[in-house]
């Protein structure tokens, strides 16, 4: 990031999962949405999504399929364009999520001014919750915050049954981790598609 270098490897890992979610489609797979990581150094352009878009656009791909994934960190650095990109992604048709939410001190402005479709919950949270038990009244009041807000809630970092039971019992719309899965190499992610796990 500090070089920049980081817009050129976001772009080139979303022109990749494009041509493999093109390949896939054609292959007749059952696609499920694919989130890719933009760094906060992208809103030094006005057009980044201009740009996402022109790529999903060569390779045919459904929007419904992708889904752009910020970092808190950048609405504290760059509000405005920040703001406008997510609200052009929206309009293209292309989902867009906040990731790590949580970590940082603006999160409350970042669910009153950003219309994100979905919330990842950072995994720090889970971690607090088995010494405090005001944490979970924490979690329990974001989870209901954002589906008020017609956001989708992601939990990350489920490790146990214990934190999953506690989420499902909050109504917490997807839990993510390792309790479920651990990060898989392309052809067994194939595989899996293949045999319908994610359906």
């Amino acid at each position: 990031e500090n070089n920049g270098f980081v817009r050129q490897i976001d772009f080139y890992v979303l022109e990749r999962v494009c041509e493999d979610i093109h390949k896939w489609l054609e292959q007749g797979y059952d696609m499920v949405k694919i989130s890719f990581n933009f760094s906060k150094q992208h809103f030094v352009d006005e057009n980044v999504a201009e740009k996402i878009n022109e790529i999903a656009t060569k390779w045919k791909i459904p929007k419904e399929y992708l889904e752009v994934e910020f970092t808190e960190t950048a609405y504290i650095d760059d509000y405005d364009n920040l703001v406008a990109t997510i609200d052009k992604l929206r309009d293209m048709g292309i989902s867009s999520s906040i990731d790590d939410f949580g970590t940082g001190y603006s999160s409350l402005s970042l669910l009153q001014n950003l219309e994100f479709n979905t919330l990842k919950l950072d995994k720090s949270f889970l971690r607090e919750r088995e010494k405090d038990n005001r944490n979970k009244t924490v979690i329990a009041n974001i989870i209901h915050m954002a589906q008020e807000l017609d956001m989708d809630i992601i939990a990350e970092g489920i490790e146990t049954k214990e934190d999953f039971c506690f989420l499902k019992n909050l109504s917490c719309d997807v839990a993510q981790g390792f309790l479920f899965d651990k990060p898989l190499p392309k052809e067994e992610f194939e595989k899996r598609l293949l045999m319908k796990i994610y359906s």
